[in-house]
């Protein structure tokens, strides 16, 4: 699984050749997100002028929550045998999140 910001700062065709060739992949992209959302940088307290900037317009317990909802979910289907239905409620559930499957 790839968990993408809304915005990227290069684009190549890594990723999407990534997932294309996966028998069973995913791809969440977090609109509203800036690279940076996906480290403990979401957690500094920073300048309302520089946050926008630096992790984007999510506030941090919804990025927070968002991330973690999407790891344990994938995690859930490949550990514990559960529905891939778990993944795509957790992204019904915030429209901040676009999910693709490489099928």
């Amino acid at each position: 699984m790839l968990v993408q910001s809304g915005t990227r700062a290069y684009r190549d065709s890594a990723d999407e050749d990534f997932l294309k060739n996966l028998a069973n992949g995913y791809r969440a992209v977090i609109k509203g997100s800036t690279h940076h959302a996906f480290i403990d940088e979401i957690m500094l307290p920073l300048p309302e002028d520089r946050r926008q900037t630096l992790v984007g317009s999510i506030p941090r317990p919804r990025m927070v929550q968002m991330t973690s909802l999407l790891v344990c979910a994938f995690f859930d289907v490949y550990l514990q045998k559960r529905s891939s239905a778990s993944l795509k409620d957790v992204s019904l559930r915030f429209p901040e999140i676009t999910l693709e499957t490489s099928k």
